[in-house]
């Protein structure tokens, strides 16, 4: 880019200032940030998610192969991932240690970035589903169709009831109750929430964690996926007997991939490196829900699950509240 000579470029006087500070670590250090410097500066966290958006772009680029644009994608997703593994991950920790502390150049605190992520991250999920809806149609017209199963015609039905009684001597469902509460939730791996009906109500889990991810069937020269969390979360109700289901979800965790004290010292009069090779039951720094149609219902649900009051400010187990043990909370 061309530069006059008599044209300054914007915040040459500010970055002249910083220079001229005789505390060199002015930029690292903790004390509040100047406002003349407010302008210069992008959020670290921020600066990720705008290059995840640049990614999005190139997945909206109609002149790229579908399979490009597949891929760009694909590069979104696992981006996201890392970004709440390790950054989210990060400033969850410091909002609960030091919530006061600010950021030395965009003033921002740990709950204030977490915010802004959320917030940014809502709307980049919303392009991302436009995206996905585009690029799938154009799969489709390539002969690879991706099958959305809200609309199945009968020949799929039969097909995919075939693939999953074929799946069935693998899956693992489980009834969540008081004595059953929710298991712990792997890293990145999808599981099948189901809802009950009926007056005894409750909540169901089927891990999809040790199954392929899709499954191709070629039908009339036509390759068509079937995502497995989807086909499971399709036939759920063949999997509880009498139990009627009401509404499945698929659930996704994404855990902090950062290593706690408390991790390691949770055994600490066993060998170290035994600790260190144990899978880390770290906090959720993001859960992806997909098709939950009750909000209201499925808190109920998940409160039950947790064998938590299901009282919205009611933190109390539901062993330890006086209104859960004679039946009259709600």
């Amino acid at each position: 880019m061309p530069h006059h000579s008599g044209a300054e470029l914007p915040g040459a006087q500010a970055l002249r200032q910083m220079a001229a500070q005789s505390d060199s670590r002015g930029l690292f250090s903790d004390r509040a940030p100047d406002p003349a410097y407010a302008g210069l500066f992008l959020n670290r966290e921020l600066s990720w998610l705008a290059f995840d958006r640049r990614v999005l772009a190139e997945a909206a680029d109609e002149t790229l192969p579908v399979y490009e644009r597949l891929k760009f994608l694909s590069i979104y997703c696992s981006n996201l991932d890392e970004f709440y593994m390790v950054r989210v991950g990060g400033l969850l920790d410091r909002a609960l240690l030091q919530p006061w502390h600010t950021e030395n150049t965009t003033g921002l605190t740990p709950r204030e970035q977490l915010r802004a992520i959320y917030d940014e991250t809502a709307r980049q999920q919303k392009d991302f589903a436009a995206l996905w809806r585009k690029v799938t149609a154009a799969l489709a017209k390539q002969h690879v169709e991706i099958l959305d199963f809200d609309r199945l015609d009968e020949a799929d039905e039969v097909l995919l009831r075939r693939r999953f009684d074929a799946l069935r001597p693998l899956l693992s469902p489980q009834v969540l109750d008081a004595e059953h509460p929710l298991p712990f939730l792997r890293n990145r791996e999808q599981y099948v929430l189901v809802r009950f009906a009926g007056k005894r109500g409750g909540a169901g889990l089927v891990p999809t964690t040790q199954l392929p991810k899709f499954f191709k069937l070629t039908v009339d020269g036509v390759q068509k996926l079937a995502l497995t969390a989807p086909l499971v979360a399709h036939f759920a109700p063949l999997l509880f007997g009498e139990r009627r289901v009401r509404e499945t979800a698929i659930v996704r965790v994404t855990r902090n991939a950062d290593i706690s004290v408390r991790d390691i010292m949770d055994g600490c009069d066993a060998d170290l490196r035994a600790v260190m090779e144990r899978p880390p039951r770290r906090s959720a720094s993001r859960r992806d829900t997909a098709w939950i149609r009750s909000a209201r219902g499925w808190r109920a649900c998940c409160t039950t699950v947790q064998n938590r009051c299901p009282r919205t400010r009611c933190a109390r187990s539901r062993a330890s509240c006086s209104a859960c043990r004679s039946g009259s909370c709600s």
